[in-house]
C-alpha cells in the first residue's frame, strides 16, 4: 500500500491518513519512492496531517538509512586498506608491485564505488525536499545514514588503531609467527616484512574513512538542503502568480 493508496483526498484538498498509517519502506529505493509520493501530494497543494507519519513511520525511514549505510560502511572498512595498500605499493595489482597512476586510481575507486553510488542515490532527494511530511521523512532517512556513518568512523578508527599498535606491533608479530608451525622460516620472514610494510596503511585507512565519510554524507545533505530552499522559493513564486 503506497502513500496515495493510504490516503483519501476530499474537495478541500485535505489528505486524511489511513488508520493503518503510511507504507513501511523496506529498502532505500522503496524509501525514496515513498518520499516522492509524499512530495507529489504536498506539492499539489494538498495537506497531509502532521500525525500521518507516526513515530513508527519515522523509525522505519531511520532504520532503512541506518541499515544501508552500515552495509556501505562494512564494504568500506574491508576494501579501504587493500586499496590504500595498492596505492602505497604494498599490495600488487594485476600482478605488478609497481602500479601506475591509473592502477592506483582504479583501486581507490573500487573502495569508494559503493559509497559513491549510495551518495549519488541519496542526492536525488534534493528534488523533493519540500512539504512538512516529505521533509520529516527525508530527515529521518538522513539521520539513520549519519548515525551509521558515525558508528563506522568510530569502529574503523578503533579497529585500525588496535591493529597498528597491538596486532601489528613488531614484538607481537614475532611472537605470533614463531608459534605458527605451518610456515617455514623463510615464509615467516616474508610475512613479517610484508606486515611491517603494510602497517602504516592501517592508520592512513582510519583517516581516509573518516574524511570520505564526512564528504560522502555531508555533500548530499547540503545538496538536499539547498534543493529544498530552491523548491520552496519556486513554489512561493508560483503561488504569487496564481
Amino acid at each position: 500500500m503506497t502513500a496515495r493508496q493510504s490516503s483519501i483526498q476530499f474537495q478541500d484538498d485535505v489528505i486524511l491518513a489511513d488508520p493503518h498509517g503510511p507504507h513501511k519502506p523496506r529498502g532505500i529505493l522503496d524509501a525514496i519512492s515513498e518520499i516522492q509520493q509524499y512530495y507529489t501530494v504536498e506539492k499539489g497543494g494538498s495537506n497531509i496531517p502532521e500525525d500521518f507519519l507516526t513515530v513508527k513511520g519515522k523509525v522505519s525511514f531511520f532504520m532503512v538509512g541506518f541499515k544501508h549505510a552500515s552495509l556501505s560502511g562494512l564494504v568500506s572498512i574491508l576494501l579501504t586498506p587493500m586499496a590504500l595498500g595498492v596505492a602505497s605499493e604494498c599490495i600488487p595489482i594485476f600482478g605488478s608491485r609497481n602500479p601506475g597512476l591509473f592502477d592506483k586510481f582504479l583501486a581507490l575507486m573500487i573502495a569508494l564505488a559503493f559509497n559513491l553510488a549510495y551518495s549519488g542515490l541519496i542526492s536525488i532527494l534534493r528534488k523533493y525536499n519540500v512539504g512538512s511530511i516529505t521533509k520529516t521523512a527525508i530527515r529521518s532517512l538522513l539521520s539513520g545514514i549519519m548515525v551509521a556513518m558515525g558508528v563506522k568512523v568510530f569502529f574503523s578508527w578503533v579497529l585500525f588503531h588496535l591493529m597498528y599498535f597491538v596486532a601489528f606491533d613488531p614484538y607481537n608479530l614475532t611472537r605470533i609467527l614463531v608459534k605458527t608451525p605451518l610456515l617455514s622460516g623463510t615464509a615467516k620472514a616474508r610475512v613479517f616484512d610484508f606486515l611491517l610494510e603494510f602497517r602504516p596503511v592501517l592508520l592512513t585507512s582510519a583517516y581516509f574513512i573518516a574524511i570520505t565519510s564526512v564528504l560522502l554524507v555531508g555533500i548530499p545533505a547540503i545538496f538536499i538542503y539547498r534543493g529544498g530552499r530552491r523548491l520552496e522559493e519556486e513554489l512561493r513564486k508560483e503561488r504569487e502568480w496564481e
